[in-house]
């Protein structure tokens, strides 16, 4: 885990670019290049806030409205509904979901950040409905990874067999309870149990509508490429 410094930009910043006024996570051992230059790129800003969310639980909600300006200014135009996102081992489909279907999600507290279905080869479909912190990001990539034509993916036949499998794994429970993102099946759609009576708050998330594509992706995007996609 990264040692965080804390700084605000100067003034002027946070008007002329519509970014709510926050003081951005910088790491330690990045401080003396950013005093000495004094710029830095939005990619590295938000890859910084992606990090800094993952393992500040207690901060994410704080930080999550930058963190989706800044992905909106680096987001290239474009206003189709399906969007392909693709490294040279993973590959998955951003377009939207039926919340009232068979889903596996991820969560963070009591907030719906993403939700995942199968396309027809078993490859995943997603939906992004909040910013997403470094731990998001690196599951939607490890969980699409290209499936071997014989062996499949982590020994399971398709990517969503691979996202049901990991949905049930204690380390989800124990991610839930640190306050991480974490990985949820529902059977019967968000906010259903298995008898299909509902959870307070989460039946209502069935009318949510996902952040615009390329919103998403460059979220993506920007986590795998300054994280060298380590996984």
């Amino acid at each position: 885990m990264k040692d965080f410094a804390l700084f605000k930009m100067k003034q002027g910043f946070y008007e002329h670019w519509g970014i709510p006024e926050i003081h951005f996570p910088v790491p330690v051992e990045e401080m003396e290049q950013l005093s000495t230059t004094g710029n830095i790129e939005f990619p590295m800003i938000l890859y910084w806030l992606q990090e800094y969310s993952t393992h500040n639980p207690d901060k994410w909600l704080d930080i999550e409205e930058a963190m989706g300006r800044l992905a909106e200014l680096l987001a290239p135009e474009d206003d189709r509904d399906t969007v392909p996102v693709e490294g040279d081992t993973w590959y998955f489909q951003l377009s939207p979901v039926d919340l009232s279907g068979e889903i596996v999600t991820i969560q963070r507290q009591e907030q719906l950040l993403a939700a995942m279905q199968p396309l027809d080869d078993g490859r995943l479909k997603v939906s992004v409905y909040r910013p997403l912190d470094s731990k998001s990001c690196q599951y939607l990539v490890s969980l699409s990874g290209r499936p071997h034509p014989e062996h499949g993916i982590n020994m399971r036949e398709n990517n969503w067999e691979y996202a049901l499998d990991s949905s049930a794994t204690m380390g989800n429970m124990y991610a839930s309870e640190r306050g991480e993102s974490y990985l949820s099946y529902w059977e019967h759609g968000i906010g259903l149990k298995s008898d299909k009576s509902s959870v307070p708050g989460w039946i209502n998330m069935h009318t949510l509508r996902p952040m615009p594509m390329n919103v998403a992706a460059v979220q993506v995007g920007v986590w795998y490429m300054n994280s060298g996609g380590d996984l």
